[in-house]
């Protein structure tokens, strides 16, 4: 179920949105699942969620206690407010690389396709985009692509 007011929340204070759950397979095999998005308005009344998930088993399961292994929701609970070092990017400032990178990562492309764009090596683009990263305090190329266009860097 989605709860508006938080989503309201989090666009007004361009914060992420992170859930963790798990997933129960057919098998019986257990996978814990990351879900971290930002949440954009497009201003016409749609919303949409930019981000990404990955699959935390081995991190989930190595920290922790035994007695709360793979029991719902989780050590976090199913929605953990988004707090720590990616939410305050401050004033920042990004160099023409660093933000063309940012223009191509918002564009759907890959390292490699960026290299070839920009006629570098898929390690300078990932150098660069590593840069903006931590610049922007993002959790990934994705959420600094998000916080870039939020903040009018690209």
């Amino acid at each position: 179920m989605v709860d508006s007011n938080h989503l309201s929340f989090l666009i007004e204070n361009d914060k992420r949105y992170h859930a963790e759950f798990r997933i129960v397979r057919p098998s019986g095999e257990v996978r814990w699942i990351s879900s971290v998005a930002c949440i954009l308005d497009n201003g016409a009344g749609h919303l949409q969620a930019i981000g990404c998930i990955r699959d935390i088993t081995e991190f989930e399961t190595e920290s922790c206690p035994s007695d709360q292994k793979h029991s719902f929701p989780g050590k976090y609970g199913p929605h953990r407010p988004p707090s720590g070092p990616f939410d305050d990017p401050g004033d920042v400032v990004l160099t023409g690389k660093e933000r063309e990178c940012l223009v191509w990562v918002s564009a759907g492309k890959t390292a490699w396709e960026t290299a070839v764009i920009m006629d570098l090596s898929p390690r300078t683009i990932e150098f660069h985009l590593n840069k903006a990263i931590r610049k922007l305090n993002a959790a990934n190329k994705v959420h600094a692509a998000v916080i870039a266009v939020r903040k009018k860097l690209i």
